[in-house]
Order: structure tokens, then C-alpha cells, then sequence
């Protein structure tokens, strides 16, 4: 009868031991994955959305010009562009604040790619899209593209 009884006891602390030692090792893997509780792919096309119904930010970007074989861009055409990019990208900054995310944004002719250049020396996906940003019915067609690229810092 005393054998029986040690037995149950060794038993049963062979199983808590077992359960201690699966215990801990869920919680160190859970610990080590990273935290990915938002798919930032999914931020992107609603900050495209407002930009494109924020009628000022719509005549900010349709006021970009692009330089051409025949047209070279003035130093004024490039400051204005250069705080186009930086009005929208002061407007994508304070949507993500907090995120610890990083961004970059291009603004670029519906008929050409938008490249990230320089590309981010980070190992993180990077997410990306675009949308093309057009004037009225009535006015001259000359519509612009805005892509936003955004990746985990």
C-alpha cells in the first residue's frame, strides 16, 4: 500500500513538472514573435481616400509639375512642389503618429511607376498604394498619381 501511494505522488509531480516546463515554453514563444496586431497594408487606402476628398489637398497635388524635354522646372515650380510633398506628408505623419512606422510618399504621372527611391535599408515589408488624383469635368485634364509607402521601422 505505501508503493501505491508513492507512485500516485510521482505521478502526479512528473505532470506538473511536464505542465511547468510547457508553460514556460509557450510563454517564451509567445514573447518572441513580434507584435503584429494591425495589418498596415490596411492604413493606406483610407489616408488616400481623404487626401483625395480634401479639396485643398486635391489642388495641391494637381499643382505638381513635372519637368519635360520642353519644360524645365523653374526653382519656384520646385519649391512649390517640394511643399506639396511635405504638406502631405505632414498630413500622412500626424494619421500614423504613434505607430512606430515609417513612411514615404511620391507624388508621379498616372502613366509612369512611382519608384521608392532611396529604397529603406530595413528588413520589413514594405507596403504600398497608389491613387490617381484628377481635376473636374470641365477643366484641363492633367491628373497626378499619389503613392504612399509604408513599412515597420
Amino acid at each position: 500500500m505505501v508503493r501505491g501511494k508513492k507512485g500516485i505522488l510521482r505521478l502526479i509531480e512528473a505532470v506538473i513538472a511536464i505542465l511547468i516546463v510547457i508553460g514556460v515554453l509557450v510563454f517564451v514563444s509567445l514573447g518572441s514573435q513580434r507584435q503584429q496586431s494591425e495589418d498596415i497594408g490596411k492604413l493606406i487606402p483610407p489616408l488616400l481616400d481623404e487626401i483625395a476628398k480634401d479639396n485643398n489637398m486635391r489642388r495641391d497635388i494637381l499643382s505638381y509639375k513635372f519637368g519635360s524635354d520642353s519644360y524645365t522646372l523653374t526653382s519656384e515650380d520646385k519649391a512649390d512642389n517640394d511643399k506639396v510633398v511635405e504638406d502631405l506628408k505632414d498630413f500622412v505623419g500626424n494619421k500614423i503618429e504613434g505607430r512606430n512606422l515609417a513612411y514615404e510618399l511620391r507624388i508621379c504621372s498616372p502613366l509612369n511607376l512611382c519608384h521608392l527611391e532611396p529604397y529603406p535599408s530595413v528588413n520589413a515589408e514594405i507596403y504600398a498604394s497608389e491613387r490617381v488624383i484628377s481635376t473636374d469635368i470641365g477643366s484641363n485634364f492633367e491628373p497626378r498619381k499619389v503613392k504612399i509607402f509604408l513599412w515597420r521601422e
